[in-house]
């Protein structure tokens, strides 16, 4: 699963203007949706400034993730309106349980969430373990480097970050 948290929110420690909140959800939904419908995955949820995605393969769902990012900051560069924020996603990998078309559940499910609130900056993709062991093989153009240190301390764990190289 794809886990979309949206930088500004109360993820993140501060309590934006509702309605400036609700754009900036809006404006990385509006970006990210094309590429999760194209990697055949659907958008299951939204949870304040989070949004979730599922997708049947790791590769499709980091793809996707990589593909999202790049859209958002196509639409970034020609808006000024709003200052760019740049999303932080999370990809888990494992046993989810949706129920209905609107909640999903399960271990990775939180350890993504976690992952996109605590340990991803502004534009990253991170992948938790399992994920990364899941994606075999790693799609031509994307390098994979696991994290170190402090931020596996505060991530909670360990984890991967993605990097887009595809041209």
């Amino acid at each position: 699963m794809l886990v979309v948290v949206v930088p500004g929110g109360h993820a993140h420690g501060s309590a934006p203007d509702p309605v400036q909140g609700l754009v900036r959800r809006h404006r990385v939904e509006r970006a990210l949706t094309p590429a999760i419908l194209a990697g055949g995955g659907r958008l299951v949820t939204r949870l304040g400034d989070t949004v979730l995605a599922c997708f049947d393969q790791p590769q499709a769902a980091l793809l996707a993730a990589l593909d999202g990012r790049r859209a958002l900051h196509e639409t970034e560069a020609g808006d000024r309106a709003l200052p760019h924020h740049h999303a932080r996603m999370a990809l888990g990998f494992g046993p989810t349980v949706v129920a209905g078309e609107r909640e999903l559940y399960g271990p990775e499910v939180e350890r993504a969430r976690m992952l996109g609130e605590r340990g991803a900056r502004d534009g990253e993709v991170l992948l938790t373990d399992a994920f990364a062991t899941a994606l075999r093989p790693v799609p031509p153009g994307v390098g994979l480097h696991a994290a170190a240190g402090a931020r596996v301390e505060l991530a909670g764990g360990p984890f991967h970050l993605a990097a887009d190289h595809r041209g």
